[in-house]
């Protein structure tokens, strides 16, 4: 197969093996899923209710708009030289 880095856009030569880069943007998990008198006080019947009649008054786009916000994935292929170099920056990163 004939690859092309994602970052410098130059092909990738055959017997060098390409790096995946996969990137996800999504909401942080809650801290605690601890659950309380008041989570088991929700009428959760009613509440779904609530949200489904909120989707269907939405337009297609505000729909994907929504769902861009709550999760984006990519992925990317990489060359060993920009593998390093972006494993370098998010080690920057990381500190």
């Amino acid at each position: 197969m004939n690859y092309t880095c994602d970052y410098c856009h130059q092909p990738i030569p055959e017997g060098v093996y390409p790096f995946t880069l996969r990137l996800e943007l999504f909401p942080a998990i809650e801290p605690s899923l601890e659950i309380s008198q008041k989570d088991l006080e929700i009428d959760f019947e009613a509440e779904m209710k609530r949200l489904i009649e909120q989707m269907e008054k939405m337009t297609e786009s505000e729909m994907i708009e929504q769902e861009k916000i709550q999760f984006v994935s990519h992925k990317f292929t990489l060359c060993p030289t920009c593998r390093n170099r972006i494993a370098e920056q998010l080690e920057r990163l990381g500190k």
